[in-house]
């Protein structure tokens, strides 16, 4: 997942500068320039939707395999041969596809929001197409960085808690997940709050629009809904299958 990112991000990365050595952006500043050119000037640098789509067909088969494999994982947990676990159900379908247009999407539009944050504020200050175009840089050096290893790990998780919620249910024995938190100094204080926690499979620890306030501290749950952990970017904390008891399956 990681390796896919960074290649998609350098991809942007030289697509955009190359166009933007080619095309002078101080001339987005001139007052010819109407307010729609300027409001639409980094489609000059690149075609977002096209890149939305190239993200989206590179992420897809990575997260099914994810499914795939921590789905299989998880019934041999459960004492079940892997092989069980079955991958093609419409959820399973649906979810990684849906899940790779969204973080594509998401992502581009991040980018491009930044890159025309900084420009638009490059050109206000009437700084030279040079200046412009290390601000790119520095936007598409954090994309390629940090941006790109925080949408990976939180991802990955994601997909990760998907693929064993699906597990749990196809086994039969399993009628919930528990909150699991790794308590240690990284440990925040949200995690912390929701250690232990129970709920049935067919629930939600948070949907999208929920809140969760501990200390006065309040975490926003507007992206998503948190079916399993994480509950955060680049959170640690997972769900552990609450079974049925041996009474409960006739043994």
């Amino acid at each position: 997942m990681l390796a896919a990112l960074r290649q998609q991000f350098e991809k942007q990365r030289a697509e955009i500068l190359g166009n933007a050595s080619t095309k002078s952006l101080k001339s987005y500043g001139i007052s010819k320039v109407t307010k729609a050119d300027k409001k639409d000037y980094l489609a000059a640098l690149l075609v977002w939707a096209a890149y939305d789509t190239a993200m989206a067909a590179v992420i897809a088969p990575i997260i099914y395999a994810l499914i795939v494999e921590t789905g299989k994982t998880a019934m041999g947990d459960l004492n079940f041969d892997p092989s069980m676990f079955n991958g093609t159900t419409a959820s399973v379908l649906a979810y990684y596809q849906d899940r790779a247009n969204k973080i594509a999407t998401d992502v581009d539009a991040e980018t491009e929001k930044q890159l025309r944050a900084t420009l638009g504020q490059g050109i206000d200050n009437n700084e030279s197409d040079e200046e412009l175009q290390a601000r790119i840089e520095i936007v598409m050096g954090a994309a390629l960085t940090y941006r790109a290893d925080r949408i990976a790990r939180t991802e990955v998780a994601r997909a990760q808690g998907f693929a064993d919620i699906q597990a749990w249910r196809q086994s039969g024995v399993v009628t919930g997940q528990q909150y699991y938190c790794i308590i240690d100094e990284r440990t925040c204080i949200f995690c912390l709050s929701m250690d232990g926690k129970i709920i049935s499979l067919d629930e939600n620890y948070f949907n999208q629009g929920d809140s969760l306030t501990v200390d006065g501290k309040t975490m926003n749950f507007s992206y998503d809904d948190v079916e399993t952990p994480p509950l955060h970017i680049s959170c640690r904390c997972q769900s552990l299958p609450i079974t049925l008891s041996a009474a409960d399956l006739g043994e």
